[in-house]
């Protein structure tokens, strides 16, 4: 659901609260509205700042940023939480642990260290035998942030 469509409704629910605290005390009605009104500015805030999707033509997420993905493996849709490298980063530099990267890795001789390749990387519904950091071998359509940021 779109924070828009969650506005939507939560203003409708703040409509049916005005109506149901009509009372025969004006003060008591008045200082009812004015915490209802306080109450769907705030709502409104929060809503504004939920993530929503994001499609991978329009943007990538910073390098290393764990995200959630939406796959596409022929049909069938699916999302888990993964990372994307820009191809930039060192191992060395990297916050995450990626093993075996020499079989996969591009070796830089100035750095004396391995790249990690370009793309989309997880390590919870591609890995094999306990392995880390594996590469996303479907169809990434979207990403969204998480809702709390990892700093690693």
């Amino acid at each position: 659901m779109k924070a828009e469509q969650i506005v939507h409704k939560m203003e409708k629910m703040v409509s049916l609260a005005k109506l149901a605290i009509k009372t025969e005390d004006a003060q008591e009605e008045a200082e009812a509205t004015n915490l209802l009104e306080q109450l769907e500015a705030e709502m409104q805030t929060i809503c504004a700042q939920l993530p929503d999707w994001v499609s991978v033509t329009e943007a990538l997420p910073e390098a290393e940023r764990e995200v959630i993905i939406r796959c596409d493996r022929g049909g069938y849709v699916f999302a888990c939480p993964a990372i994307y490298e820009d191809g930039t980063i060192l191992r060395g530099e990297s916050c995450w642990n990626w093993n075996d990267i020499e079989q996969y890795g591009l070796y830089s001789v100035a750095d004396d260290d391995y790249k990690i390749p370009a793309g989309w990387w997880e390590n919870r519904h591609f890995t094999p035998d306990d392995v880390y950091n594996n590469p996303v071998d479907c169809a990434v359509t979207h990403w969204m942030p998480l809702p709390w940021r990892l700093v690693c």
